[in-house]
C-alpha cells in the first residue's frame, strides 16, 4: 500500500512559521503511524523530528494529532486513516506550544497536574501513623482513572484548554479524582480547593 504523509514541520532555529512536509510510503501495508515516522526519518529526512520510546501504548510519548485528533501514533494504524482521509495528516499536540516538528513543551501540561497535588499525602507534618493499607474493592474503584498514562491527548483536544489557557485540563481533574477518591489519602480538602475555581472543574463543559 502506498501512504500520502503530510507532517507538521517547524524548526525555531530556521523557520518563522510552521509549514507541512508531503512524504509517501510504499508497502505500508499494516504498520502504525509511529514506524511510518520512524521510517520517514531513517529513510528519507533524517531531521525530522518526533518523540517515542515504549512503542506500545504504555509512556504516551509517541502522542501527537493524527487527521486532527490526538492519537497515540504507536497504536494508530496507517491503512484505517488512507482510508478515510486519503492522507496521513500528523501534527504536534494542541494546547501546548511546540517546540520543533512534533515535539511540544509539555511544561504546562505538568504544571496543571502538580496544582492537585498527584501524590498520597499522610499527617500535616508528612508522616503516617500507621501501616498505609488498602483494601480490595477500594483499588479496584480507582482501576480506571488510575490507569492514565499522561499522555494529554485528552488537553490537545479539549475545546476548553483552547480557549482558557488556565484551565487545569482533563488530566489533571481526573488525577485530582483519583486522589480524592483514595480511601489512604489525608489531603482531600487542599485538593478539592485547588479544583474549585474558576479555571477548575467548574469550567469543564462536559462534567
Amino acid at each position: 500500500m502506498r501512504a500520502t504523509f503530510r507532517i507538521y514541520r517547524y524548526d525555531p532555529e530556521k523557520d518563522s512559521r510552521a509549514s507541512l512536509d508531503t512524504y509517501t510510503l510504499e508497502n505500508s501495508e499494516g504498520i502504525t503511524v509511529l514506524e511510518a515516522l520512524i521510517r520517514l526519518q531513517q529513510e528519507q529526512d533524517s531531521s525530522l523530528s518526533f518523540r517515542r520510546s515504549c512503542r506500545s501504548a504504555i509512556c504516551g510519548s509517541c502522542a501527537v494529532r493524527v487527521n486532527k485528533g490526538a492519537k497515540l501514533a504507536c497504536k494508530t494504524q496507517v491503512a484505517p486513516q488512507m482510508e478515510k482521509f486519503g492522507e496521513v495528516l500528523v501534527e504536534p499536540l494542541a494546547n501546548l506550544p511546540p517546540v520543533k516538528d512534533l515535539i511540544v513543551d509539555f511544561s504546562g501540561f505538568w504544571e496543571r497536574i502538580r496544582k492537585i497535588r498527584p501524590w498520597l499525602a499522610g499527617e500535616a507534618d508528612g508522616t503516617w501513623d500507621r501501616e498505609n493499607l488498602q483494601g480490595h474493592d477500594d483499588a479496584r474503584a480507582l482501576e480506571g482513572v488510575a490507569s492514565c498514562i499522561m499522555c494529554s491527548c485528552c488537553l490537545s483536544d479539549c475545546t476548553v484548554a483552547e480557549e482558557d489557557g488556565q484551565f487545569l485540563g482533563p488530566a489533571a481533574l481526573a488525577k485530582g479524582f483519583r486522589f480524592v477518591s483514595d480511601t489512604r489519602d489525608r489531603a482531600n480538602g487542599e485538593r478539592l480547593n485547588a479544583v474549585n475555581g474558576e479555571h477548575g472543574v467548574w469550567a469543564c463543559a462536559e462534567c
